[in-house]
């Protein structure tokens, strides 16, 4: 009976490392209970026991099964503190991962906002250079304007002075200008005083011309114009009008006669230059011609008859003598 209990005991014999599921219930499973006795024997207990008689094993295994119950009732209240504890831990520890997967969010959102304020620390220090450079090109900018600014100032301000100085002119010329316009207006009033006056000399000069063609025209129809013409025409005749030249040249101003040579003009040479300083006398020096009309008169000279101009011979009348239509002339002129 000893080897049976023995191999009872011993194949009811488990290693410490054995392992209970959770919640599991020794009460409600014989199995495990069994389980849990086996377990509570250690290897040294199990030796004590085959040693010992079974009258002695049975008188202590009332005490121990209630020892045994004792110890699984605190085993029990102990797993039952450990599932408590074990469910506030997974609570906690849950909390905690929550928490963690929180911090882990919150430490990327971190990381995310510094790589963001990184970048956006770096673009505002690039900002920051190029508005630093901008402000020196302004500043050089803001510096060239101010010195044009003061050459424009000083340039404006000589302007000024040359306007002023414009001014003064303009004014002093303003007043020229008014005293040159009223000396311009008394110079019109002068005028046309002046054109009155002329108007009234020109009507007394054409009166006067008026009077004075009449005074021609009435010398010419008289007996004395007659006799004149006739004298003039015999000392004309007399000195020998030269070639004939000046006669054609008092009578016809614009007719160029001087290529015309007379067949006469090397044998008349010395007495062309008395005739010549005669013919240059005006035509108003009929007592000159007749000065130079000597005393005596040769008797074989014909005295000069009137008779009507042929075409062979003409006979104008002296020069800038008034020419008038039909005048009498000397016949015989060679």
């Amino acid at each position: 009976m000893e080897p049976a209990e023995e191999d009872r005991s011993g194949s009811r014999s488990m290693p410490p490392s054995a392992y209970y599921p959770e919640g599991a219930s020794a009460l409600a499973d014989h199995n495990l209970a069994r389980k849990l006795c086996q377990g509570i024997l250690l290897p040294a207990d199990v030796e004590s026991l085959r040693s010992r008689q079974v009258a002695e094993m049975l008188s202590r295994f009332y005490p121990t099964m209630v020892e045994l119950i004792f110890t699984m009732s605190e085993l029990e209240a102990g797993y039952r503190r450990f599932g408590n504890v074990q469910a506030a831990f997974k609570e906690k520890s849950a909390a905690a991962e929550a928490e963690r997967a929180m911090l882990v969010d919150q430490l990327q959102q971190s990381a995310d906002r510094e790589a963001k304020l990184i970048d956006e620390v770096s673009r505002l220090e690039s900002e920051l250079r190029s508005a630093k450079k901008e402000a020196k090109h302004k500043g050089r900018a803001v510096r060239r304007l101010r010195r044009e600014r003061d050459g424009a100032a000083a340039e404006l301000q000589g302007e000024r002075e040359q306007l002023r100085g414009s001014l003064e002119k303009l004014a002093e010329a303003e007043e020229e200008l008014s005293i040159t316009q009223i000396d311009v207006e008394m110079a019109r009033v002068e005028a046309e005083s002046a054109k009155q006056e002329l108007a009234r000399a020109e009507d007394e000069a054409r009166s006067a011309r008026e009077s004075a063609d009449r005074a021609v025209e009435d010398f010419r129809s008289s007996d004395q114009y007659r006799e004149e013409m006739l004298e003039s025409g015999f000392a004309s005749y007399r000195v020998g009008f030269e070639d004939g030249r000046d006669a054609v040249h008092a009578l016809y101003p614009e007719l160029d006669v001087s290529s015309v040579v007379p067949p006469l003009a090397e044998e008349e040479g010395v007495e062309g230059e008395g005739t010549e300083e005669m013919a240059d006398q005006p035509s108003g020096g009929v007592i000159v011609v007749e000065e130079a009309i000597p005393e005596q008169v040769p008797t074989e000279v014909p005295l000069p008859t009137e008779a009507h101009p042929s075409a062979a011979d003409p006979a104008p009348p002296m020069a800038e003598t008034p020419v008038i239509p039909d005048p009498p002339l000397v016949e015989g002129i060679d």
